[in-house]
């Protein structure tokens, strides 16, 4: 039999435990610790065309042609008369020579300087791109080992970083391949997306009005989609995944598996959590502006500071972290599980 689910009981006890975490006592320590671990748990989350190529005579005066059986078109000055040049080539075969003589045309226009200039300028960009490939990795890494300091911490009431760090180094390690997975097919995905939308939105400007739009229209929502599903995942796994993966002491994808069995059992109840986070994240956005406001903006930069507003923010993250685990902790007969390491 299932248990009734309640959305306002969790939020309740969690909030509890944050105010006698946080506040009784207050020990700024504490704050400045704990906010330093949450900081680095959460950084960084908040058809048919034509064409030509031109080239130049001896006199200066343009010459647009292509290859194949196709009329020459000479504009030897501005009175000169154009016409309507048709292709009887065939499309494929056009560009086909086109691609072909693109480095051709290229290297007719560049000096040996100028190719050394762009060689250069393409290997500064190679490896700025490496490197930020290795950052963002690195970054992944690390949040993901905070992630269980930070839910250690928070369950324990705590503000231990050497000890969780060395305990949980294997789900850190395995919430990190998952993550870094997650991410480049997201990434991957999201780029798809704005190809065929740029391909879409450039039908627009053809004589292909009409299949444009549909394109458009059909990939765009298909890319909202996209956003929402990997967003409710990320999310999933941040709130229940990672609970299950330091309850269990297993690996992400066992984890998944187990909350995807409790996911299909009670999927209306994980949709109502996700409505109840939505709105809650809208009341705290509405305090957040209103406190701007009377303040004038004086919080909001205060706020903006790195680390310094987490400090300031922390039992926003710590009840979050409370609200996700006590809510899981319902579909276990015992309801303090999670609570007790």
């Amino acid at each position: 039999m299932k248990n009734k689910i309640d959305y306002i009981k969790p939020a309740n006890i969690a909030f509890e435990k944050m105010v006698k975490m946080l506040f009784k006592p207050f020990d700024i320590k504490k704050w400045f610790v704990l906010g330093f671990i949450a900081w680095i748990t959460f950084f960084g989350e908040g058809g048919g065309f034509n064409y030509s190529i031109p080239s130049f005579d001896d006199n200066n005066n343009v010459n647009y042609s292509s290859s194949g059986n196709e009329q020459e078109i000479v504009c030897e000055d501005e009175n000169a008369s154009i016409t309507t040049v048709e292709s009887k080539q065939n499309p494929a075969d056009e560009m086909k020579d086109f691609i072909k003589n693109i480095p051709d045309e290229i290297s007719k226009k560049m000096s040996s300087e100028q190719s050394g200039i762009i060689i250069l300028i393409g290997v500064i960009v190679l490896i700025a791109i490496l490197f930020g490939i290795i950052l963002g990795l690195s970054f992944i890494w690390l949040k993901a080992r905070f992630s269980f300091i930070f839910l250690d911490n928070v369950i324990r009431d705590d503000t231990q970083i050497s000890e969780p760090w060395h305990k949980f180094a294997k789900l850190g390690n395995s919430s990190f391949k998952w993550q870094a997975i997650f991410s480049f097919i997201s990434i991957c995905g999201v780029l798809i997306f704005l190809i065929i939308m740029g391909l879409s939105i450039a039908a627009l400007f053809g004589p292909s009005l009409p299949l444009g739009i549909v394109s458009l229209v059909i990939s765009s929502l298909l890319f909202i989609t996209f956003i929402i599903i990997f967003s409710v995942m990320q999310t999933f796994f941040r709130d229940f995944v990672t609970p299950i993966m330091y309850k269990n002491s297993i690996t992400a994808i066992p984890a998944w598996k187990e909350f995807y069995i409790m996911l299909k059992n009670n999927k209306l109840a994980f949709l109502g959590y996700l409505g109840a986070l939505i709105i809650s994240k809208m009341v705290v956005g509405t305090v957040t502006i209103i406190i701007t406001i009377a303040t004038c903006c004086i919080a909001s930069c205060i706020i903006s500071i790195p680390y310094l507003g987490t400090v300031l923010l922390l039992p926003i993250p710590v009840f979050y972290r409370l609200y996700s685990v006590e809510f899981l902790a319902q579909f276990h007969e015992n309801n303090e599980i999670y609570c007790k390491r």
